[in-house]
């Protein structure tokens, strides 16, 4: 069709270009219909991936995801004066794993700091530090 004159409307009318709408896949961030867990967005503070010992069984250095606000940072090493601190910040951690989701975890147990020094997670009361996470 073309436009009268002084219509203000362009003589020659121009179809909008097609947008492909590209899909990621279940390891690249969100995907439609997939939520995050609650605990992931809402209840935790750090998610303790996996942990280095020493001889005598305390805790060396730890791989974390570490929340600030809405956003998960990348994994950081910690060590132990550092996840005592947060601990005693009151910060919620917890040991886990990464799930398909980018920023989401599943939380296997929480995790403590006894009053002798030691930091568990779940109920467990052994005499040494125990995360319940692999070793790296």
């Amino acid at each position: 069709k073309r436009a009268a004159f002084g219509t203000r409307r362009s003589a020659v009318q121009v179809r909008p270009p097609r947008l492909f709408i590209i899909t990621p896949n279940s390891k690249e961030g969100a995907m439609r219909g997939i939520r995050i867990s609650r605990a992931a967005r809402k209840e935790i503070d750090l998610v303790v991936v996996a942990a280095r010992y020493e001889k005598d069984g305390k805790v060396q250095l730890v791989q974390a995801y570490r929340r600030n606000g809405l956003i998960w940072h990348d994994i950081q090493l910690l060590d132990r004066a550092a996840l005592i601190l947060y601990l005693k910040q009151g910060l919620r951690l917890v040991a886990g794993k990464p799930r398909d989701i980018e920023g989401d975890f599943e939380v296997t147990a929480p995790i403590h700091h006894d009053p002798e020094n030691d930091i568990l997670a779940g109920d467990d009361t052994s005499a040494k530090d125990d995360l319940q996470v692999p070793l790296f």
